[in-house]
């Protein structure tokens, strides 16, 4: 699995983070209406927290990432 974000959903501060995957629509309601925030309907997804462990882990290649991106500076 692949996972496409930015680096800042994993700072230590934002914790606890969440990997949301779409189970099916439920009624009407389509995933789509969903944003990045947060999800409407939790009993739409699986939810795969993420360990605090692997959060702390690669809080140091946050941090080189943010040096090489313009937006952080």
């Amino acid at each position: 699995v692949t996972l496409n974000t930015d680096c800042y959903t994993f700072e230590r501060d934002k914790y606890p983070a969440n990997i949301w995957i779409q189970k099916q629509n439920v009624g009407d309601y389509l995933v789509g209406n969903d944003g990045p925030g947060g999800v409407n309907k939790p009993e739409n997804n699986h939810r795969f927290p993420i360990p605090i462990d692997l959060i702390d882990e690669i809080q140091p290649y946050i941090k080189i990432a943010e040096a090489h991106n313009d937006r952080y500076l």
